[in-house]
């Protein structure tokens, strides 16, 4: 496996922390620097050869949008896994189509490690009832199907720390209580980020930045990833890296809805960029600004 991390875990120069299973290439894995220009991580992914790639979903789309059609050739996992944060649908088009295989995502956090895994079949993430207690909740009381609420966790191995309740900061969608695959475990539907990535809104309301950007991602599936930058309450700016060149037409769609959704007051500007680079944790930040 090459996983993306923040920074490189080993080097030539210190002691391989690897167990020895590994060091003998049994389930090996391998990590590299997720910040680097995508040239040199195209070709460092190539030299490893893995059988699974995985890494932060944006990240991963970042190399899938460079990958050229002689990389790609080199380029040939089982599968690809993401996680970390959430994936879009144009990032995962831009894997699929780059790696010419099926990209799954998973859901998890610090404190409880994995909480879900997205379904092969139906593409609802599976809740890991037999380790973990997942609740989503608005305003103390249980959503139904379909409906969004926030990420509360209690863990039912957790001996030395126990979490009970665990407000984990997250949004998702509750999803059925079985997933129609046939497999026995409740579902999500949709991870939707971070509870504190809300604009603030010049009459003082705040707005999940999630349902400001879902409909202009529907008014533009050209867009392979964004980010929102709040300056102040009446100045808004979308900065967008595109799969495909849009037309005038296609971006006039795009900010013509951003700037129905947050009204005459803010001054909503929708700007093409060559690349958004990960933060200082190897993460995209699809949210920078104000804060409630």
């Amino acid at each position: 496996m090459s996983f993306f991390t923040p920074h490189g875990i080993w080097n030539d120069a210190a002691p391989d922390p690897r167990p020895a299973w590994q060091c003998f290439g049994v389930l090996r894995r391998d990590a590299i620097d997720c910040v680097g220009p995508v040239a040199d991580l195209v070709e460092q992914i190539a030299l490893l050869d893995p059988d699974v790639l995985s890494g932060y979903g944006a990240s991963v789309a970042r190399v899938a949008a460079g990958v050229g059609t002689a990389e790609g050739e080199r380029i040939r996992p089982r599968f690809v896994m993401t996680g970390g944060e959430s994936l879009s649908a144009a990032m995962r088009q831009t894997i699929e189509e780059a790696f010419e295989v099926p990209a799954y995502d998973l859901y998890g956090s610090t404190e409880a490690n994995l909480l879900a895994w997205q379904c092969a079949e139906t593409g609802l993430y599976h809740v890991c009832d037999d380790n973990v207690v997942v609740e989503l909740l608005c305003d103390g009381e249980p959503v139904g199907e379909g409906e969004e609420g926030e990420v509360f966790v209690t863990l039912l191995h957790s001996r030395a720390m126990p979490f009970l309740r665990y407000r984990l900061g997250d949004l998702a969608v509750r999803g059925p209580e079985r997933c129609p695959c046939g497999a026995p475990w409740s579902t999500i539907d949709a991870i939707r980020g971070r509870t504190l990535e809300e604009v603030v809104l010049p009459d003082g309301t705040f707005l999940h930045h999630w349902w400001a950007v879902e409909p202009m991602i529907e008014q533009g599936p050209w867009i392979l990833s964004y980010r929102l930058v709040q300056s102040t309450p009446g100045e808004i700016t979308f900065e967008v890296v595109a799969r495909d060149e849009p037309s005038s037409e296609e971006i006039e769609a795009v900010r013509s809805c951003g700037r129905a959704t947050f009204g005459d007051d803010v001054d909503f500007r929708l700007v093409l960029v060559d690349e958004l680079p990960p933060g200082p944790a190897g993460k995209h930040l699809r949210h920078q600004g104000l804060t409630p």
